[in-house]
């Protein structure tokens, strides 16, 4: 991973030793001069920050298994403040056919 940071480094011992001292402005930037290859042509030739050309991901990766039940959770837990971690989603598990490998899921939702 290469941060701005470095990428600006990068650009700016680019611009001063030249073309052919890529090898050294990657040492001078902290990167690897094979990364600094691939890096340089990309984010000199866009003009940009690796930051710049992150985009968010829009989508989930998994559906969620507890969207159906969501809304009688929320109101269990607003009923109930005292309730524990666990005991909401045993209880859950026991009347719905959730898996015990999902508590970690219901916990940070």
């Amino acid at each position: 991973m290469v941060t701005d940071r470095q990428v600006r480094k990068l650009m700016e011992e680019h611009s001063k030793t030249g073309q052919g001292q890529l090898g050294l402005a990657a040492l001078k930037a902290g990167m690897d001069r094979k990364t600094a290859r691939k890096t340089a042509r990309k984010y000199i030739k866009e003009g940009k920050l690796p930051s710049q050309l992150k985009n968010a991901r829009q989508w989930r990766t998994r559906e969620d298994p507890f969207a159906e039940d969501w809304e009688v959770i929320a109101k269990m837990l607003t009923d109930a403040p005292e309730l524990e971690a666990k005991a909401l989603p045993e209880h859950m598990m026991a009347a719905r056919r959730y898996d015990p490998g999902q508590l970690r899921t219901f916990q940070r939702r």
